[in-house]
């Protein structure tokens, strides 16, 4: 994180505060997708998201005086942002009798509230097999994706007399890489219901529920 006055952020508080955070995420998406040829899928996203940080500061600082010394101080920083989320993005896929692999990559920007946009991409890759459960089709799959998510969050403040107070905190995820297992059922040929669920073995997570409704 670097702080610092009328849009020239460049003094790094890293040497004294050192920082770790926490965060609950909630995302709804809506997406409308066509196939425009066979095995290609394009599709456009337009959702809202809401997070939950918990971000807790250890301050050092140096005491004055002959034979010096630190104090540390410990502090929790709760946050909230709000915000809306669009993207679009497309898929390929293909196969051989009941096993299949899907490739999928779309490009994401968000805005929190900061002076400037997130943007993200995020690919992915699963390989899978068709079956049934009953009557009803069942696909399920293994995946690895990429999410790069790495962002600068940019804000400012106007102070009493008159300057402006700048921030910018470089973001990223702990890693990159997500790994997944899901499925997806299909109720009928308009109606099929998605359910994944990734992990990144660092402590991340994420849970996908999703409903499809098909126009014929």
């Amino acid at each position: 994180m670097r702080l610092g006055l009328e849009g020239n952020p460049g003094t790094s508080i890293s040497d004294f505060v050192h920082l770790g955070s926490s965060s609950d995420v909630f995302n709804a998406n809506f997406k409308a997708d066509l196939f425009v040829l066979p095995f290609l899928n394009v599709y456009a996203l337009l959702g809202y998201v809401h997070n939950e940080s918990d971000t807790h500061a250890s301050i050092t600082i140096s005491t004055p005086g002959p034979g010096g010394g630190e104090v540390v101080f410990d502090r929790r920083i709760p946050t909230e942002l709000d915000g809306f989320v669009g993207g679009l993005g497309f898929a390929l896929a293909g196969g051989y009798q009941n096993f299949f692999l899907v490739a999928d990559v779309s490009y994401i920007q968000s805005d929190l509230g900061f002076d400037d946009k997130f943007k993200a991409t995020i690919a992915t890759v699963r390989a899978g097999y068709r079956g049934k459960i009953g009557t009803l089709p069942l696909q399920m799959w293994l995946g690895v994706g990429s999410w790069d998510t790495a962002a600068t969050a940019v804000g400012h403040a106007d102070l009493p007399d008159g300057s402006r107070f700048v921030f910018e905190a470089d973001q990223r995820p702990h890693t990159e890489w997500m790994y997944d297992v899901g499925s997806n059922l299909e109720f009928s040929k308009r109606f099929q219901l998605v359910a994944d669920v990734g992990f990144d073995f660092e402590g991340g997570y994420l849970l996908v529920v999703g409903p499809t409704w098909r126009f014929e």
